[in-house]
C-alpha cells in the first residue's frame, strides 16, 4: 500500500476531521501516518499510526520549534503524499515539495478574516499581518494542491492554478446514532466548542439571565474550553444553572446533549464566522437536536430549507431567549424539527458523500 501522511501541530490526534474522517477514509487504501504535536506520545489506532513530535509550552515554539520537528520525522517516513492542516507548517509543505513529493495544503479557514479577531495579535501589528496573509494566500494558491472545508473560500483560492477541492465538513453521522434521541424533554440546553467572545458566550449568558426573569426552568451545558474569564457577579443568580464541563471528547459530549432539547451556534458576525458554516450545526441536526443559530444568510438558508430550528440575531440576547423558551415549552414543533434536521443528514449533509471528492483527489494525486 502506497503511504499517506497527515501532518498538524495544532489539532488534537483525533480531531474529527483530520482523524475520523480523512485519516480513518484514506486508511481503507492507504498505509496512513499522522503526525501530531500533543505530547500523548506515539500509538497505532484503527490502523492509523499516529506519531507524537511533543507538545511545546507557548504559543511560539509551537509556531516555530513544533514545524522543524514534524519536517523531521515527516521526511523519515517516505509518504508518496503529504497532507497539511495548519498555516503554520507551509514551510513545511513547500520544503516536501522541492524535496519532490506530492502534497495537499488543507484550508480549515479563511485566515485573512480569523487574523482580524485573533486577541494575541498586537493592533498596531494586525494591518501588516494582513497584507502578509493576502500575499500568502497567493503562494498558496501556486504551491500546493488545495482541500477547501468551506464553498466561500473558493472565491479565495483559483481553481485553476492546481488542484483545488471543496470537500465540506459534513457528520460522519453513523458516530452519532447512539445520541439521537426522539421526543426530547426537559430544560437543558447544549453547547459544544471553544467558549469565547465570539461564540456567542455573552450573548447566550445574557439571554439565560432573561430567561430567569421571565420563571422559565432550564440549565445550560457547556462543553468545551472556556477562554474568557467571567464576571459572576453580574450572572450570579444563574451561577448555579450554568456547568462548564472543559474539553470533552466527542463521545463524551454527545452523551451529554442526549438530556438536552435544543443546541445552540450563537457566532458573532465577526471573521470567518459569516460565510462559513459550523460543524456543530449539522452534528445537532444528526442528533435530532433541534437548532438555534446565528441569522447569517448562509446559515439562515440551510435552517429554514429544513425546517431543523430557528434563526436569531446574535447580538440580541431577548431574541435568543424567546427562541429557547419556545423550543423548551413548544414539544411537539420542537420535535419535528429535530426529525427534519436527521432527515435531512440522511439526504444531504453526510460525510460519506463528501468521502467520494477525497478518494479520487487521491486516486488523482497517486496516477
Amino acid at each position: 500500500m502506497n503511504k499517506i501522511c497527515h501532518l498538524t501541530s495544532v489539532h488534537p490526534r483525533y480531531d474529527i476531521r483530520i482523524f475520523e474522517k480523512e485519516c480513518k477514509s484514506l486508511s481503507k487504501y492507504y498505509e496512513v501516518y499522522l503526525i501530531v504535536a500533543d505530547g500523548l506520545g506515539d500509538e497505532t489506532k484503527d490502523s492509523i499510526n499516529i506519531i507524537d513530535v511533543g507538545r511545546e509550552k507557548n504559543r511560539l515554539k509551537r509556531i516555530f520549534i513544533s514545524p522543524i520537528k514534524i519536517y523531521r520525522v515527516a521526511k523519515n517516513i517516505d509518504a508518496k503524499v503529504y497532507h497539511f492542516h495548519d498555516p503554520e507548517l507551509i514551510p513545511v509543505g513547500y520544503k516536501l515539495k522541492k524535496n519532490g513529493r506530492k502534497v495537499i495544503f488543507d484550508v480549515h479557514e479563511n485566515l485573512y478574516q480569523q487574523i482580524k479577531i485573533k486577541d494575541w495579535i498586537p493592533n498596531l501589528l494586525t494591518p501588516i499581518i494582513l497584507i502578509l496573509v493576502k500575499i500568502l494566500n497567493k503562494f498558496i494558491n501556486r504551491a500546493f494542491d488545495l482541500i477547501l472545508a468551506e464553498l466561500s473560500y473558493e472565491n479565495i483560492y483559483n481553481q485553476h492554478l492546481n488542484s483545488c477541492t471543496t470537500i465540506l465538513n459534513y457528520p460522519k453521522y453513523d458516530l452519532l446514532n447512539s445520541f439521537a434521541v426522539n421526543n426530547r424533554k426537559g430544560n437543558g440546553i447544549f453547547y459544544i466548542g471553544s467558549i469565547t467572545q465570539y461564540r456567542g458566550l455573552y450573548t447566550i449568558l445574557d439571554s439565560l439571565l432573561e430567561l430567569e426573569l421571565q420563571n422559565v426552568n432550564f440549565y445550560m451545558h457547556f462543553v468545551g474550553p472556556l477562554i474568557e474569564e467571567i464576571d459572576w457577579n453580574k450572572y450570579s443568580i444563574i451561577r448555579n444553572k450554568v456547568k462548564f464541563y472543559g474539553f470533552l471528547n466527542y463521545t463524551k459530549g454527545y452523551k451529554i446533549a442526549k438530556d438536552c432539547s435544543v443546541g445552540l451556534v450563537i457566532l458573532k458576525p465577526v471573521g470567518n464566522y459569516i460565510e462559513s458554516v459550523p460543524t456543530k450545526m449539522f452534528e445537532y441536526m444528526s442528533v435530532k437536536l433541534p437548532v438555534i443559530a446565528s441569522n447569517f444568510p448562509i446559515w439562515k438558508k440551510t435552517i429554514k430549507e429544513n425546517n431543523c430550528g430557528i434563526c436569531v440575531n446574535p447580538l440580541d440576547p431577548n431574541e435568543l431567549a424567546g427562541a429557547i423558551q419556545f423550543i423548551l415549552q413548544n414539544t411537539n414543533e420542537a420535535g419535528e424539527m429535530g426529525i427534519n434536521g436527521r432527515m435531512a443528514i440522511e439526504k444531504k449533509y453526510r460525510w460519506d458523500l463528501e468521502e467520494k471528492k477525497l478518494l479520487r483527489l487521491y486516486k488523482n494525486i497517486m496516477d
